[in-house]
Protein backbone atom coordinates (compact mmCIF):
# COMPACT_ATOMS: atom_id res chain seq x y z
CA UNK A 1 0.00 0.00 0.00
CA UNK A 2 2.09 2.88 1.44
CA UNK A 3 5.88 2.70 0.42
CA UNK A 4 8.24 3.11 3.78
CA UNK A 5 11.00 5.41 3.57
CA UNK A 6 14.68 4.17 2.40
CA UNK A 7 17.81 4.72 4.06
CA UNK A 8 21.11 4.65 3.07
CA UNK A 9 23.05 4.19 6.63
CA UNK A 10 21.35 6.86 8.36
CA UNK A 11 20.46 9.11 5.84
CA UNK A 12 17.06 9.47 3.74
CA UNK A 13 16.89 8.71 0.00
CA UNK A 14 14.62 11.06 -1.56
CA UNK A 15 12.25 9.26 -3.28
CA UNK A 16 10.26 12.30 -4.28
CA UNK A 17 12.31 14.99 -5.04
CA UNK A 18 11.09 18.62 -4.22
CA UNK A 19 7.81 17.09 -2.88
CA UNK A 20 5.35 19.63 -1.44
CA UNK A 21 2.39 20.26 0.78
CA UNK A 22 -0.42 22.46 1.46
CA UNK A 23 -3.63 21.79 3.17
CA UNK A 24 -6.74 24.18 3.47
CA UNK A 25 -10.25 24.75 4.15
CA UNK A 26 -13.23 26.50 2.69
CA UNK A 27 -16.54 26.61 2.57
CA UNK A 28 -18.93 25.34 -0.20
CA UNK A 29 -21.20 28.31 -2.03
CA UNK A 30 -24.80 26.70 -1.97
CA UNK A 31 -25.29 26.60 -5.19
CA UNK A 32 -22.53 23.85 -5.14
CA UNK A 33 -24.04 20.85 -4.02
CA UNK A 34 -23.67 17.07 -3.98
CA UNK A 35 -23.71 16.29 -7.85
CA UNK A 36 -21.65 19.19 -8.68
CA UNK A 37 -18.87 18.01 -5.82
CA UNK A 38 -18.98 14.56 -7.19
CA UNK A 39 -18.29 15.44 -10.85
CA UNK A 40 -15.31 18.26 -9.85
CA UNK A 41 -13.95 15.40 -7.50
CA UNK A 42 -13.95 12.90 -10.67
CA UNK A 43 -12.20 15.62 -13.21
CA UNK A 44 -9.97 16.49 -9.61
CA UNK A 45 -8.87 12.80 -9.59
CA UNK A 46 -7.93 12.50 -13.69
CA UNK A 47 -5.99 16.13 -13.60
CA UNK A 48 -4.32 14.99 -10.24
CA UNK A 49 -3.01 11.51 -12.04
CA UNK A 50 -1.66 13.19 -15.13
CA UNK A 51 0.28 15.65 -12.20
CA UNK A 52 1.14 13.30 -10.21
CA UNK A 53 -0.50 15.20 -7.31
CA UNK A 54 -1.72 13.27 -4.27
CA UNK A 55 -3.65 13.81 -1.46
CA UNK A 56 -7.03 13.60 0.59
CA UNK A 57 -10.80 15.65 0.39
CA UNK A 58 -13.46 15.93 3.53
CA UNK A 59 -16.48 17.33 3.07
CA UNK A 60 -18.67 18.20 6.05
CA UNK A 61 -21.74 20.61 6.60
CA UNK A 62 -21.04 22.35 3.57
CA UNK A 63 -17.53 22.72 4.58
CA UNK A 64 -14.09 21.37 2.85
CA UNK A 65 -10.84 20.40 3.78
CA UNK A 66 -8.11 19.07 1.35
CA UNK A 67 -4.47 17.97 1.53
CA UNK A 68 -2.77 18.79 -1.50
CA UNK A 69 0.34 17.09 -2.50
CA UNK A 70 3.01 16.77 -4.74
CA UNK A 71 5.83 18.25 -6.53
CA UNK A 72 5.89 22.07 -5.61
CA UNK A 73 5.80 24.12 -8.53
CA UNK A 74 2.32 21.64 -9.72
CA UNK A 75 1.00 21.87 -6.09
CA UNK A 76 1.10 25.74 -6.21
CA UNK A 77 -0.04 26.05 -9.08
CA UNK A 78 -3.30 24.02 -8.86
CA UNK A 79 -3.70 25.89 -5.38
CA UNK A 80 -3.31 29.36 -7.08
CA UNK A 81 -6.24 27.58 -9.74
CA UNK A 82 -8.02 26.45 -5.99
CA UNK A 83 -8.11 29.97 -4.79
CA UNK A 84 -9.69 31.28 -7.48
CA UNK A 85 -12.50 29.18 -7.91
CA UNK A 86 -15.79 30.21 -7.83
CA UNK A 87 -17.45 27.49 -5.73
CA UNK A 88 -16.30 28.11 -2.98
CA UNK A 89 -15.29 31.23 -0.22
CA UNK A 90 -13.56 31.53 3.24
CA UNK A 91 -10.72 29.71 2.10
CA UNK A 92 -8.16 29.62 4.89
CA UNK A 93 -4.55 27.88 4.48
CA UNK A 94 -3.68 25.94 7.46
CA UNK A 95 -0.39 25.21 6.17
CA UNK A 96 1.80 24.34 3.35
CA UNK A 97 5.81 23.28 3.81
CA UNK A 98 7.91 21.08 1.47
CA UNK A 99 8.21 17.34 2.71
CA UNK A 100 10.21 14.40 2.43
CA UNK A 101 6.91 11.77 1.34
CA UNK A 102 3.40 11.99 0.54
CA UNK A 103 0.78 10.83 3.53
CA UNK A 104 -1.40 9.49 0.59
CA UNK A 105 0.88 8.13 -2.15
CA UNK A 106 -1.95 5.72 -3.46
CA UNK A 107 -4.81 7.87 -4.15
CA UNK A 108 -5.00 11.22 -6.46
CA UNK A 109 -7.47 11.84 -4.44
CA UNK A 110 -9.61 10.27 -1.31
CA UNK A 111 -12.85 11.61 -0.49
CA UNK A 112 -15.28 11.23 2.28
CA UNK A 113 -18.58 13.11 3.30
CA UNK A 114 -19.76 12.84 6.62
CA UNK A 115 -23.19 13.28 6.17
CA UNK A 116 -25.17 11.83 8.98
CA UNK A 117 -26.54 13.51 12.56
CA UNK A 118 -24.51 15.89 15.00
CA UNK A 119 -25.36 13.93 18.11
CA UNK A 120 -22.51 12.19 20.23
CA UNK A 121 -23.11 9.08 18.60
CA UNK A 122 -22.59 9.87 15.33
CA UNK A 123 -19.70 11.85 16.05
CA UNK A 124 -18.01 9.13 17.19
CA UNK A 125 -19.14 6.77 14.12
CA UNK A 126 -17.68 10.12 11.79
CA UNK A 127 -14.17 9.84 13.89
CA UNK A 128 -14.02 6.06 13.30
CA UNK A 129 -14.37 6.83 9.39
CA UNK A 130 -11.91 9.19 9.40
CA UNK A 131 -9.62 6.15 11.63
CA UNK A 132 -10.48 4.64 8.61
CA UNK A 133 -9.39 6.54 6.07
CA UNK A 134 -6.41 7.60 8.29
CA UNK A 135 -5.19 3.94 8.17
CA UNK A 136 -5.11 3.63 5.11
CA UNK A 137 -2.80 6.40 4.48
CA UNK A 138 1.02 7.12 5.69
CA UNK A 139 -0.20 9.24 8.39
CA UNK A 140 0.71 6.99 11.16
CA UNK A 141 3.92 5.92 9.51
CA UNK A 142 5.33 9.40 8.98
CA UNK A 143 3.76 11.42 11.46
CA UNK A 144 4.97 15.47 10.26
CA UNK A 145 3.53 19.03 10.94
CA UNK A 146 1.79 18.65 7.89
CA UNK A 147 0.06 15.00 8.90
CA UNK A 148 -0.90 16.56 12.52
CA UNK A 149 -2.10 19.85 10.76
CA UNK A 150 -4.54 17.43 8.82
CA UNK A 151 -5.73 15.20 11.54
CA UNK A 152 -6.44 18.53 14.12
CA UNK A 153 -7.97 20.39 11.39
CA UNK A 154 -10.44 17.01 9.88
CA UNK A 155 -11.59 16.62 13.69
CA UNK A 156 -12.60 20.24 14.18
CA UNK A 157 -14.53 20.11 11.38
CA UNK A 158 -16.08 17.01 12.43
CA UNK A 159 -16.57 18.17 15.62
CA UNK A 160 -17.62 21.34 15.01
CA UNK A 161 -15.18 23.19 17.18
CA UNK A 162 -12.48 25.72 16.25
CA UNK A 163 -8.64 24.22 15.33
Amino acid sequence: MCKKPLYLGNNLIQLYPSMYSIIYRSVAESFFGKPQIYKMLSAARENNRKYKITGCLLFHKNKFLQLLEGEKDKVTKLYGRILKDNRHTAIETINEKSIDQPIFSDWSMAFHEFDFGDDDLSKFYKLKELDKIFEKSAIFERPSEIAVDFFKSANAIILNTKN
